[in-house]
């Protein structure tokens, strides 16, 4: 299996070992995209050291719309757990997670343009994808709720990639580089 991945400005290819003793070979011999002059203002020094994620990244600092679209996105994301404390009073925590499922299947059939098929093959990796990556943990923070609050719930959900670092960490028996998710 081969995963390409991208680094920097010199060329490279690795082997590391995976779990269960499978190899996977890292072609690192494209370059990162850079910053552009055309992304930000005459008047600002452009690092070309910096990867750009996107074709939109900016060097400056947050606008005010930057801001306020992330206060929306906060909203939006941390309200999920006061729904969840306000539905807890009147239902079950399965039918809180019916109604999470729910209200997302119905905010993704306003946008038809986005589908695509799906071949048959895939119907039942589809499905475990949806009961492992959606159904549980949906389902596991109502129950969770029902002992502790909203807020500690929102945080330790927004803590998860701390905790994602710290148990990598143990697992691999390594701390992580500076840059690692950039390589």
């Amino acid at each position: 299996m081969a995963v390409s991945m991208r680094a920097g400005r010199h060329a490279r290819r690795s082997r590391i070992s995976a779990f269960a003793g499978a190899h996977v070979t890292l072609d690192t011999s494209r370059a990162l995209p850079r910053y552009d002059a055309a992304m930000v203002s005459p008047s600002a020094k452009v690092r070309s050291s910096l990867p750009a994620t996107a074709g939109g990244t900016s060097v400056h600092a947050y606008t005010v719309e930057d801001w306020g679209l992330l206060a929306v996105i906060a909203l939006i994301w941390g309200s999920s757990f006061l729904f969840m404390e306000l539905g807890l009073r009147s239902f079950a925590p399965g039918v809180v997670t019916l109604a999470r499922i729910g209200l997302g299947v119905a905010t993704l059939a306003l946008f038809t343009r986005a589908r695509t098929p799906v071949d048959r093959e895939d119907w039942g990796r589809i499905a475990l994808l949806g009961t492992v990556w959606t159904a549980i943990p949906l389902t596991l923070f109502p129950i969770a709720q029902q002992w502790i609050d909203s807020s500690v719930a929102g945080m330790i959900n927004g803590a998860m990639p701390i905790f994602a670092v710290a148990w990598s960490t143990y697992l691999l028996r390594r701390l992580p580089g500076w840059r690692s998710p950039l390589r």
